[in-house]
């Protein structure tokens, strides 16, 4: 039997990443003799915890750090998340597609993501120590005319150190946010260390 040396082309442009045959040897018919990568853009599969799957959408915004580059930062977009949610973690998978800049970002290295779930352009953010659980829901005393009036609010969102009011405060009032807990509706109070 005859062989002969043969030029192939590949389907798809990119980097030669594996191969899986030496010059020279004998390869037969159907068996891959290459793998060909194109990392100008990347995938990076992320777990999202069952209770915030509802508030990740296809095209939501994603920053990413990955260990072997800390100082970097790369932006990207998520582009399919899966329907079914995995029984043993309780997490549902995420693709998201990111430019490769460089092609510093290599297959299989590992990273956090963090998906922007909403955006707010403006909200009346207060530390979430201020807010008092009391019967009636939930409450901040604000300061007025040396006073300390109860306002019952709504939270848009918390986020641990602070929270973002949906009602019940506006821009400009004055939170107490240290005492709170000693105070009643009428109480007698003074701002220490200025506006």
């Amino acid at each position: 039997m005859e062989f002969k040396e043969a030029t192939l082309e590949a389907p798809t442009s990119g980097w030669l990443t594996r191969r899986y045959f030496d010059p020279g040897a004998r390869a037969n018919p159907g068996v891959p003799l290459f793998q060909i990568a194109d990392y100008r853009r990347v995938k990076l599969v992320v777990s999202v915890p069952e209770p915030q799957m509802s508030k990740v959408k296809v095209g939501s915004s994603v920053q990413v750090t990955l260990d072997a580059l800390p100082d970097q930062t790369f932006s990207g977009r998520v582009k399919r998340i899966s329907p079914t949610v995995d029984y043993l973690s309780r997490t549902a998978k995420a693709e998201v597609s990111l430019a490769n800049p460089g092609l510093v970002i290599r297959p299989g290295m590992y990273g956090r993501a963090e998906i922007k779930v909403r955006h707010f352009t403006r909200a009346v953010v207060i530390p979430t120590t201020a807010i008092l659980e009391r019967e009636e829901g939930k409450i901040v005393f604000v300061e007025e005319n040396g006073k300390a009036v109860a306002k019952r609010v709504e939270v848009l969102l918390d986020r641990g150190e602070t929270s973002a009011i949906r009602e019940g405060l506006s821009f400009g009032e004055w939170v107490i946010v240290s005492g709170q807990h000693t105070v009643a509706n009428g109480s007698d109070v003074s701002v220490i260390g200025g506006r």
